[in-house]
């Protein structure tokens, strides 16, 4: 639902063919989360890296896509400095992105109860002694 409704958006605020970066957002998101758990929650670098890599896969796969069409992209050398730059931007943002995330998941979720002091095999004798 993400993917349809961020690509109609990102969209209709383009001169892309509606509905055309629905495939390469979706695709994106299905190896991010097909591979989530190898994704280092507590490793900046890494995270770095998955969002310089996914920013740069979905222009590029839209671009490809918009090759196949009847349309005439405008791509030049502007083109690539602005590839480079959403690269870099969305590698930089990925590991604000997971600590505003972080912080959101501890404000609103409920924390687990902690152990008690009784263990669960210990029997407890009523009646009088």
């Amino acid at each position: 639902a993400l993917a349809i409704l961020g690509g109609l958006w990102l969209d209709s605020l383009s001169a892309n063919t509606l509905g055309i970066s629905i495939i390469p957002l979706f695709i994106t998101g299905l190896v991010v989360e097909r591979y989530r758990g190898l994704i280092l929650k507590d490793q900046c670098f890494a995270q770095m890296v998955i969002g310089a890599t996914a920013s740069a896969a979905v222009p590029l796969m839209t671009l490809l896509l918009l090759l196949n069409t009847n349309r005439q992209p405008l791509v030049g050398w502007l083109s690539l400095w602005q590839w480079i730059v959403m690269a870099v931007a969305g590698g930089l943002m990925t590991p604000i992105w997971f600590r505003f995330f972080g912080w959101l998941t501890d404000k609103f979720i409920y924390r687990s109860l902690g152990e008690t002091s009784f263990r669960s095999d210990r029997e407890i004798k009523r009646g009088k002694a």
